[in-house]
């Protein structure tokens, strides 16, 4: 597992950026990206969102992903931030 600069980069991660570097898919924050922060943050919950979280969302919406794969790679990217 890589460390960088940010932080840590796990095996999921990193097959995650290669998806989105194949799919030549990068995530842009829509209105309802924003809208929900807002309502999260209002709730007085914390927003934590990474670049990978990011990529996963930017890799459903544009159809190179399905939710049963995107929720699994999001799972096994937070099992393994829990373990650094």
């Amino acid at each position: 597992m890589k460390k960088t600069v940010r932080g840590f980069i796990g095996p999921t991660a990193e097959h995650v950026r290669n998806l989105a570097m194949l799919a030549d898919v990068s995530f842009n924050e829509l209105y309802v990206d924003r809208w929900a922060i807002a309502v999260t943050e209002l709730t007085d919950d914390e927003v934590k969102s990474d670049s990978t979280d990011d990529l996963l969302v930017a890799l459903i919406r544009s159809g190179n992903l399905t939710p049963k794969d995107m929720v699994t790679l999001l799972m096994q990217h937070h099992r393994e931030l829990k373990h650094i």
